[in-house]
């Protein structure tokens, strides 16, 4: 009962698709469907009343409250936030969170020329589509992992902060890179494609069920130049010490940075998660920063 008055209070106060009568009605035929036909009364009342009075309900006065209501975040998230950027862009960020449309999408280098090769693939399944400005990165709506091109391995779903990150290591052919928090695999294989399927990228994870992702990702694309290993990125590997020409460490973070993605981290995330992560970053950038050659790069990145 009390989901059901959540999705129709949703219904009436945020989608103007929707009639309020025809989000009273559902609900209450779900009741039915349920056999919950005590409840049904109970939830047209309120959800009729809820439409009549949407105007004029009163929320918080309190600003970080009222900002917590209205964007449906936690309280405690909302001050830290606010202590960190102030009120004006803390509203500005949570009022776009989870609002995201489409994806991000690229070509497999190995199988396309160039980027216009992919584009011309994008306009013949009739697919609108428009460049990020970041190399080989779209954005589309209508492209799912469920295309047959995608289990060809014709294309990735990447986002843009993690395109650049790979890009940042600028990978030539023949390199030898390491990922160190590399699961599922998206830069790894976007790091091996950009070398041409030569040279080594090497991928770490902790677990070994998301080491089986890389290897997943990678032999659906064709790619033999990956080299997933489970290994706990704040362990030093002393044979790979000094033998990386660039290191990426996209360490473990809490994901705010793109929460307009992944908006249910705000009902994951605990205030003690977010206390723990700087010892764990600290711990894998310290020990991956052995990796590089002399005059190599060591890129870190989170959200």
């Amino acid at each position: 009962g009390r989901l059901s008055l959540r999705m129709g209070a949703y219904q009436i106060l945020f989608m103007d698709s929707v009639p309020d009568f025809a989000a009273c009605n559902q609900q209450v035929e779900m009741m039915r469907d349920f056999r919950r036909e005590t409840l049904c009364s109970l939830v047209n009342g309120v959800l009729r009343t809820l439409s009549r009075q949407a105007a004029s309900i009163e929320y918080p006065d309190e600003p970080l409250e009222r900002l917590s209501v209205l964007s449906s975040t936690p309280k405690w998230l909302v001050e830290r936030l606010v202590e960190q950027f102030g009120l004006e862009k803390t509203q500005a960020f949570l009022q776009t969170s989870g609002r995201g449309g489409g994806m991000y999408v690229r070509p497999n280098l190995l199988k396309y020329d160039d980027d216009r090769a992919f584009e011309a693939f994008l306009q013949a399944e009739n697919i609108p589509f428009e460049p990020t400005g970041i190399p080989h990165i779209y954005h589309v709506r209508e492209l799912r992992a469920s295309h047959p091109a995608f289990q060809r391995g014709q294309f990735s779903i990447l986002g843009r902060a993690s395109a650049l990150a790979a890009l940042a290591l600028a990978p030539k052919p023949g390199m030898q890179l390491l990922d160190a928090c590399a699961a599922p695999g998206g830069k790894t294989c976007f790091l091996a494609e950009l070398m041409q399927g030569s040279g080594r990228v090497h991928a770490f994870d902790l677990h070994e069920h998301r080491v089986r992702l890389i290897s997943a990702y990678a032999k659906r694309l064709g790619l033999d130049n990956v080299r997933p290993r489970q290994a706990d990125a704040t362990q030093v590997v002393e044979s790979l010490v000094e033998t990386m020409d660039a290191v990426l460490v996209d360490a473990p973070c809490s994901g705010l940075g793109v929460l307009h993605e992944k908006p249910d981290l705000k009902y994951r995330l605990r205030p003690e998660d977010m206390d723990n992560l700087p010892k764990t970053q600290l711990a894998i950038l310290t020990a991956c920063a052995r990796y590089p050659k002399p005059g190599g790069a060591l890129v870190y990145s989170t959200c």
